[in-house]
């Protein structure tokens, strides 16, 4: 017989790295530059934004039972989400590089925050 206590656990576990959404990594609040996040995709897609009709997010496990999500609401982030082509189980990291001045174009003179984002392969 198996044990049910810890059956009931695991069912627990995928629930809660699965279901519902989770809270975002937040790129508007201040961020120091060099801030990163580092996860396993879990989930990749598309969700609707303030200022774009959809933009890209990877869910991110981050150990344990804790996830969050990276959604590409600033073009940079987004530009960087969609050159990893992340699939599920590779892991992932994003690194804040800081704000800088827009010195050309209609955006001239506004700070745009800059990101990159690398790719591990399947999760080891």
């Amino acid at each position: 017989m198996t044990d049910m206590t810890a059956h009931g656990c695991l069912i627990c576990a995928v629930r809660t790295l699965t279901e519902g959404r989770p809270r975002e990594w937040s790129t508007t609040k201040d961020l120091d530059p060099g801030t990163t996040i580092t996860g396993v995709v879990i989930k990749t897609g598309d969700q609707p934004s303030h200022f774009e009709a959809q933009v890209p997010f990877l869910d991110l496990w981050l150990g344990g039972l804790e996830r969050i999500r990276v959604a590409g609401h600033s073009l940079q982030l987004r530009n960087s989400i969609e050159a990893l082509e992340a699939k599920i189980g590779d892991t992932v990291t994003v690194t804040f590089g800081g704000s800088v001045e827009i010195k050309t174009g209609r955006m001239a003179g506004q700070m745009m925050k800059t990101f990159t984002a690398t790719v591990e392969r399947g999760h080891h």
